[in-house]
């Protein structure tokens, strides 16, 4: 898991920070078999969550929780999924403004991806340091 991205975010968005409440923050979503996990860290007490959105969003169901990210990745089946996630990080997928997309963790960046037709179109880079400038996209990574 990308600590960068994990750092940028609690940083950014801590209390005193944060432009928009949040309770949940998507940190991943792993993909392995016919199960879809998505990883989030909550606000204020930084517990890793992980929930089955095998079935969508509206049918999200919590699987369990974990005190950091070692321990979720020391655990199946998340570090089972992890080496099947083919060096790309996804970290969500969801609609704006009408169209899909996704976002992909890339080091100091956020790869935004249209997608069309199953497949993924590049739209931008955002810079991880200018996310609350893109609210639009922002909107895919927290949970209320």
């Amino acid at each position: 898991m990308r600590i960068l991205f994990l750092s940028f975010f609690l940083l950014y968005f801590s209390p005193g920070h944060a432009q928009q409440e949040w309770k949940e923050l998507v940190l991943m979503t792993m993909t392995g078999g016919e199960n879809i996990y998505e990883i989030t860290i909550t606000n204020h007490t930084y517990e890793i969550k992980v929930y089955d959105i095998t079935d969508g969003m509206s049918k999200r169901e919590f699987v369990e929780s974990f005190t950091d990210t070692t321990e979720l990745i020391a655990s199946d089946p998340y570090k089972s999924l992890l080496p099947l996630q083919q060096g790309r990080m996804l970290i969500t997928q969801g609609m704006v403004d009408g169209k899909n997309y996704k976002l992909y963790d890339e080091q100091d960046y956020i790869e935004v991806y249209l997608m069309e037709d199953r497949e993924e179109i590049w739209i931008k880079t955002l810079p991880k340091s200018d996310m609350e400038n893109h609210q639009n996209f922002l909107k895919l990574v927290l949970r209320n």
